[in-house]
């Protein structure tokens, strides 16, 4: 009857667990499948919890905002990797960060309320112009032989000119880092050139 249901309909909320047992049929209309119930039962969810003793830290994990790929929101997914007790997360969403300022939001909200947990920012990234290089050039040293990777930061005064604010570098031998050096003194050119 009309009140059963509009009974039903009211302890239906989101978030609310129910078990139906029923027949599917199809429509003969719209070709469309449908369940009839026979019974409704409204139930208390248990959580899943992760009982693992050593607990892992999820490094690909895709949110609502990845490519048509995954439903859960990044807040969420950070919430219940902290309520599994997990220290970490890493947000790998398909070619886009939007979900990023969501994920960091609940972390801090995290912290804020005594936990410890960390987001791990990645993104799975795409070439676009496949037929363009990458990179330039060409080395033929092996990599366990001394090469030095280098980095610098630049600020960008709203021009065109940029001005580098930070350098950093190793040098690697046996792929192992053999010196470092950081520098942002006004001098850094110099020492950079004496590493």
């Amino acid at each position: 009857t009309k009140a059963v249901l509009e009974a039903i309909l009211d302890k239906m909320k989101v978030g609310k667990t129910v078990i139906i047992s029923g027949r599917i049929e199809e429509n003969d209309f719209d070709h469309t499948f449908n369940l009839e119930p026979d019974s409704i039962m409204l139930v208390q969810r248990d959580p899943v919890k992760d009982t693992c003793e050593h607990k892992r830290v999820e490094l690909h994990l895709h949110t609502n905002m990845s490519q048509l790929d995954a439903l859960t929101p990044a807040d969420k997914l950070v919430r219940r990797a902290f309520n599994w007790g997990h220290k970490a997360v890493a947000i790998t969403d398909h070619g886009v960060v939007q979900a990023y300022t969501d994920a960091g939001n609940e972390c801090n909200s995290i912290r804020k309320g005594g936990g410890d947990f960390k987001i791990i920012y990645g993104v799975e990234d795409y070439e676009v112009n496949n037929d363009a290089s990458v990179f330039v050039g060409c080395d033929k040293r092996e990599l366990d032989e001394e090469f030095t990777a280098v980095h610098f930061d630049f600020a960008n005064d709203g021009s065109e000119n940029k001005t580098i604010t930070r350098i950093t570098a190793v040098k690697i031998k046996d792929l192992k880092v053999t010196e470092s050096f950081d520098c942002e003194e006004d001098d850094r050119a110099a020492k950079f050139a004496q590493f």
